[in-house]
Parts: C-alpha cells; sequence; structure tokens
C-alpha cells in the first residue's frame, strides 16, 4: 500500500445520463448505486443516508427532496412510505477468468470524465495499456479489501496490453466540480469524454474490461467518474 493513501470505496454513484444542474419543485433525479463486496450487506444504510441527505438538502440551496422510490433492475425494492426492503438483495458475480470469446479491435465510450493518471501526469490520449493498468489496479485492490483477493499475473497481463495498438482516439477534456462540505471549497473533477478504439490480440483483456463498465476506472469513480461502454468487434 506505499503507493496508495487510502482504501478504494466500495461502491460507485452513477450520476444521470443528461447534463442537468437545475431541478424544479416536482422534477425527478433518477441516479444508480453499486455496492461491492462486504458493501452489498449494508443496502438499509445506503437508502438511511440517503434519506438524511433528502431531510437536509441537495445543492447550493439546500433544497429537500424525498426518496420517491428505490428499484433493483427495474423492479420495487424499498417502499418508503413503509420503510420496508420489498425484495431481497440480487447480486452479481464478476469473473476475470478467461473466456472463450475473442476480440481484434474493441472501442471504450467513456460517458463520464475519466480521470487516469500515467508516470506522474494525467493521460489525455491514453495508449491501451495505460487504462488496462488503471483498471487492473482497481479490480485488484476491490477484490482484495472488499471481497476476496484474487490473484492476478499483473507483470504478464501488462506485458500484453503493451502490444495492443491504439486505433483512433477522439476525446476531449471536460470539468466537472464538486463541493466538499468537508474541505468547504470546490473540487475539481476533471477527465475526458470520448472514444478510444484498440487493436490487437484482446482476448485476455476482455474479462477485465467487463468488469470496468460496471466498477468503473481511474479516479473520482465514487462519484461516478470514469464510466464507460465496451464495444467488442
Amino acid at each position: 500500500m506505499r503507493k496508495y493513501e487510502t482504501i478504494p470505496h466500495p461502491f460507485v454513484i452513477e450520476p444521470p445520463e443528461d447534463d442537468k444542474t437545475s431541478y424544479a419543485p416536482g422534477d425527478e433525479l433518477v441516479f444508480t448505486l453499486v455496492l461491492i463486496g462486504r458493501a452489498i450487506e449494508s443496502v438499509p444504510y445506503f437508502i438511511y443516508a440517503f434519506e438524511q441527505m433528502a431531510e437536509q438538502g441537495l445543492g447550493s440551496g439546500r433544497a429537500r427532496f424525498k426518496v420517491a422510490a428505490v428499484r433493483q433492475d427495474g423492479a420495487p425494492f424499498y417502499d418508503p412510505v413503509a420503510e420496508s426492503i420489498a425484495a431481497p438483495v440480487s447480486t452479481q458475480s464478476l469473473s476475470l477468468a478467461p473466456t472463450a470469446e475473442t476480440a481484434s479491435s474493441v472501442t471504450l465510450s467513456f460517458s463520464t470524465p475519466t480521470h487516469i493518471v500515467y508516470q506522474g501526469r494525467v493521460a489525455r490520449r491514453p495508449a491501451f495499456h495505460v487504462v488496462f493498468r488503471s483498471l487492473l489496479r482497481r479490480l485488484g485492490l476491490l477484490a482484495y479489501f472488499h471481497d476476496q483477493p484474487v490473484e492476478l499475473d499483473y507483470k504478464g497481463l501488462i506485458g500484453q496490453a503493451e502490444t495492443v495498438q491504439t486505433e483512433s482516439i477522439t476525446t476531449g477534456t471536460t470539468q466537472w466540480r464538486r463541493f466538499s462540505t468537508r474541505q468547504n471549497r470546490a473540487i475539481r473533477m476533471d477527465g475526458i469524454m470520448g472514444a478510444a478504439s484498440y487493436a490487437g490480440d484482446l482476448k485476455p483483456f476482455l474479462p477485465y474490461l467487463r468488469a470496468g463498465e460496471i466498477l468503473h476506472v481511474g479516479k473520482g469513480t465514487a462519484f461516478g467518474m470514469g464510466r464507460y461502454q465496451l464495444e467488442v468487434e
């Protein structure tokens, strides 16, 4: 842990798909919460935290709201009126084992700002091995601290990743800002958005890339940064 100051958070809050930042009375704000490893057992506490947030208010004006519904896979999960959970928690296992699926080209479409640092610098046009290094590190740390350790051939996988070629990168830098109550200041959350296509023998990396679609990559993942969609050819 010499290189890491904190343990990775076992959750991801995915923001709405749109860019809306102002809500009128009666508007709905829909977001997604992903829980990882043992944090899944704490889902009642997460719901309670959002209900407490509703009472304290959200945004610069501390506008109050109410938790209207909590759904799991589209079905009702929590009843805010009865304050009871209506269904058991369903989980999804993410396997990093090799599969029969092959791929000669993949495209990663980054839909939220993605902040990846390589050799002390922010990657604006990341090569495949740069993205994969960040993803492999995240998956390894999450497995170690929040679920169960997995044996990963870091050196071998990185060596293979370095042979993958960049086909095209159409990304631009986007700035997010969030206000930290704890630090009493606005915090910049810069990152790239757009698409990056890579070519080569990508079969060994597909299980990791599919896990990354759910768990995100880079910094600020707890706030929804580093979300991408994977397209395989």
